[in-house]
């Protein structure tokens, strides 16, 4: 079966190598740079030092967010390099589903503040899980006719169920109360949205404005890091780096998960009181228009399952 879908592969299927050889490119280009900016001015006297890398800890974050920070207040024409720079990775990590966007998160908040960081963050994280999206889109159908029997009849019991919202006019807040909940599994949905019937515009909306307020925690929980780092700083007491001591699990603790679980709770009061009002005679009607979304979701599903069979 995997030599069979070996065979089939065409063009498209150059899309994801091509999409990431693109950020990593960018990255690199970017990268170097903002590196040669740091070193023409070490060339000029300054002590400054800059090590860039994809950080793997709380303390990675933090140390590369203090000397961004501090290259972008001597050198405030630098910022809109930096921030090219961050939505490179950024989008890379989304698109691809790459473990670390919470730390970026804290990162915008520590560089570029709660104002300008949680807007920027929300606009990138849509950003990249839209590339996540068409990818899907272009190559999903074709996976999922190659994958078992079970997954295949849970993609079909989803697409009902996305049919059920569109067929009610639900499936924008649906969508929303799923992104704003903090134990959905986001690169699942990312996957899955363009299979089921979702339309591109619904679907960035929703992870922009969803996922907004774990965006704001965490890039808050960086802003106020930076405070602490530079109270630390100007106080110079070696006794102070206990108060700056902190972890990711500080930040995404069980108050600030109870929180936006609590959220997604009260965004799902509307559509509830929406249906308990609408009664019987609606639901009977939904059923009609569910079955006929589902079916026209399916038809890519179908059609590359019919595909295989001909070759």
């Amino acid at each position: 079966m995997a030599f069979a879908c070996f065979r089939r592969l065409r063009w498209v299927h150059l899309a994801p190598p091509l999409l990431l050889l693109g950020c990593l490119v960018s990255m690199y280009v970017l990268g170097g740079m903002l590196a040669k900016e740091v070193r023409d001015t070490a060339a000029h006297g300054s002590t400054q030092e800059l090590e860039l890398s994809l950080p793997n800890s709380f303390d990675d974050a933090r140390n590369l967010s203090l000397s961004l920070s501090q290259h972008l207040r001597s050198h405030p024409q630098s910022r809109m390099l930096v921030v090219l720079l961050f939505a490179s990775v950024y989008i890379l990590k989304q698109t691809f589903s790459i473990p670390g966007s919470a730390l970026l998160n804290v990162m915008a908040g520590f560089v570029f503040g709660v104002g300008p960081g949680v807007p920027l963050v929300a606009f990138l994280t849509a950003t990249g899980a839209s590339g996540c999206y068409f990818l899907s889109g272009l190559l999903g159908a074709e996976l999922l006719a190659c994958a078992p029997a079970s997954l295949r009849a849970r993609v079909t019991k989803l697409q009902r169920l996305i049919a059920r919202e569109k067929a009610s006019g639900s499936l924008f807040s649906y969508l929303l109360v799923l992104r704003v909940f903090p134990f959905t599994p986001n690169f699942a949905l990312n996957v899955a949205a363009p299979l089921v019937g979702v339309p591109f515009s619904t679907f960035f909306l929703t992870a922009a404005l969803g996922l907004g307020p774990y965006v704001y925690i965490t890039c808050m929980a960086g802003d106020t890091l930076r405070t602490l780092t530079e109270m630390q700083q100007q106080a110079g007491a070696a006794g102070g780096a206990a108060a700056t001591k902190m972890s990711l699990a500080d930040v995404l603790d069980g108050a600030a998960m109870a929180k936006l679980a609590l959220l997604a709770l009260c965004l799902l009061i509307p559509s509830v009181l929406k249906r308990w009002k609408a009664g019987g005679d609606a639901a009977a009607g939904l059923d009609d228009a569910e079955v006929a979304v589902a079916d026209d979701a399916g038809t890519a599903v179908a059609a590359a399952q019919s595909d295989k069979k001909l070759k």
